[in-house]
């Protein structure tokens, strides 16, 4: 008797799992962009690793620091302040690069002054990654989006997507998949893991420490051209 209700019981449940709909790519986009888009400032500490590896080729790269944005008249600026630190080795050689990368985007141009072992470099250039309420739009640029399984970064439940690069993204040969991992409650991405296109993984990049809502100065987001440094356009035409 014992068995045969355990065989009622799996059966029952079985059934019912069966009759749940299943969540699409729209319904999670859906859900994540009613939480975005609550938000209207937004903090977070960020740690990115990245790692490349060829046959005689190894770049290294470990870089941290902050990331925030607003919303200004329906568009998101944001800043991204990072230390950074690099190594590469070639051919028997290796070489370490030390500095820091500020990146202020106005909605439309991103501004960004680099420094590398004391030697600093400033550029302006259209903005290609985009922040605040829609993060998919960018991920369909990405590749074709797909459901994986929920998953834990740390404590934080969250519901996770990947994009996988077709020809029609771009050069399936340089890249491969990445997963986005959202947070269920805020929306908000707290991880995102690229592989290569051999499924070798590349880059982690976390976000931690939310601060969410709060008074962002209006100066956190005005480019300060570096004095002794000219800065290279990127938005022209080369021969412009």
């Amino acid at each position: 008797m014992k068995s045969l209700n355990l065989i009622i019981l799996g059966f029952m449940t079985a059934v019912a799992t069966a009759d749940q709909p299943q969540r699409t790519v729209e319904d999670v986009e859906k859900e994540v962009k009613a939480k975005l888009a609550k938000i209207k400032t937004l903090k977070a500490a960020m740690v990115m690793e990245t790692e490349l590896m060829f046959e005689d080729y190894r770049h290294q790269a470990f870089d941290n620091g902050t990331f925030e944005y607003t919303v200004k008249k329906g568009k998101t600026i944001y800043r991204k302040e990072l230390t950074t630190y690099e190594l590469s080795e070639a051919e028997g050689k290796r070489h370490e690069a030390h500095g820091s990368h500020l990146t202020i985007s106005d909605g439309t141009f991103s501004f960004g002054i680099r420094e590398v072992n004391g030697k600093q470099t400033a550029y302006k250039m259209n903005q290609l990654e985009q922040y605040g309420s829609d993060p998919f739009m960018e991920l369909r640029t990405n590749g074709d989006i797909t459901l994986r399984p929920d998953d834990n970064v740390g404590d934080h439940e969250c519901l996770v997507v990947r994009t996988t690069p077709t020809e029609a993204h771009g050069d399936t040969t340089i890249s491969g998949y990445v997963d986005y991992f959202f947070d269920k409650k805020l929306g908000v991405m707290r991880k995102y893991v690229a592989y290569g296109p051999e499924n070798q993984l590349m880059r982690t990049a976390r976000f931690s420490d939310f601060e969410i809502n709060k008074p962002i100065s209006p100066n956190r987001f005005k480019f300060v051209k570096p004095v002794s440094v000219s800065v290279v356009d990127l938005t022209k035409p080369r021969g412009n």
